[in-house]
């Protein structure tokens, strides 16, 4: 899956998700497997780009790209996760936007080696914003 879209703020948005439909199943499980919460932003970072998933990139696809043609479904086409990638520059301006201007927390997740076996590298919230103070 590949996208190129212009948001007119960020400039281009162009990354693709390189998953395998196994792999891409096995996320979805976990993902879902997390505890539902709205006030928590979740990105999954893959080394080249970061995804976000379910409602929140649907709220950032309208937020930041003003449409939801960015918006792809991960995983079985019986039960599928919305999903969107994004940038490392468009990650930056997510996380600024979410963390201070919208109070909102953030999680950030890496792959720990294993397949989808993802631990939390970072997280913060408008008070406590010391794991992104490099961004």
């Amino acid at each position: 899956m590949s996208d190129s879209e212009d948001n007119g703020n960020t400039g281009t948005n162009e990354v693709s998700f390189n998953l395998d439909q196994k792999t891409a199943d096995s996320f979805c499980a976990f993902f879902r497997s997390l505890e539902n919460t709205t006030d928590v932003v979740r990105f999954f970072d893959r080394k080249d780009y970061y995804t976000v998933h379910g409602q929140h990139a649907i709220e950032l696809a309208q937020q930041f790209f003003k449409t939801l043609n960015v918006v792809k479904r991960l995983g079985s086409q019986s039960n599928p996760l919305e999903s969107l990638c994004i940038n490392e520059k468009l990650f930056s301006e997510m996380l600024r936007s979410l963390l201070i201007q919208g109070h909102r927390r953030v999680e950030v997740y890496v792959n720990s080696g294993t397949r989808n076996s993802w631990i939390i590298s970072k997280k913060g919230s408008a008070g406590n914003l010391q794991d992104f103070e490099e961004i």
